[in-house]
């Protein structure tokens, strides 16, 4: 493009200016987004997207419900040092009525699981 009179060069300059403007935003926007993406938070997120498909996001939900379930069991039944007979009894059967449960309403934890997965781990938009 060639530049002749004033016309052509205000208009040349206009053109330039808002092409700057233009680039000048779309670079803070690609600033924010990564350092966005640079966050310890979003880059643990953004690992387990690509670690965990989202097919086999079911199977590691009832694993992690099953040993939180188990764990969870353990820490509450855990009163005394000297267990007794009676409270590993007690300790099992609840561990056990808990995992039952748990596994019963398998559909209803993976849904949950799916949704605070989701809701934790989406990109903000």
């Amino acid at each position: 493009m060639s530049i002749n009179n004033s016309a052509d060069l205000k208009a040349a300059i206009a053109r330039l200016e808002l092409q700057a403007e233009t680039e000048k935003r779309e670079l803070i926007t690609q600033f924010h987004e990564t350092k966005e993406s640079l966050k310890p938070g979003n880059m643990i997120k953004s690992a387990v997207h690509k670690i965990i498909p989202e097919n086999v996001l079911g199977a590691v939900l009832k694993v992690a419900g099953t040993l939180g379930v188990g764990i969870l069991t353990s820490k509450l039944t855990a009163g005394s040092a000297a267990a007794s007979t009676g409270t590993k009894l007690i300790r099992t059967l609840f561990s056990q009525s808990a995992s039952h449960v748990a596994l019963n309403n398998m559909d209803k934890v993976k849904a949950y699981g799916i949704a605070i997965f989701n809701n934790l781990l989406r990109k903000k938009v």
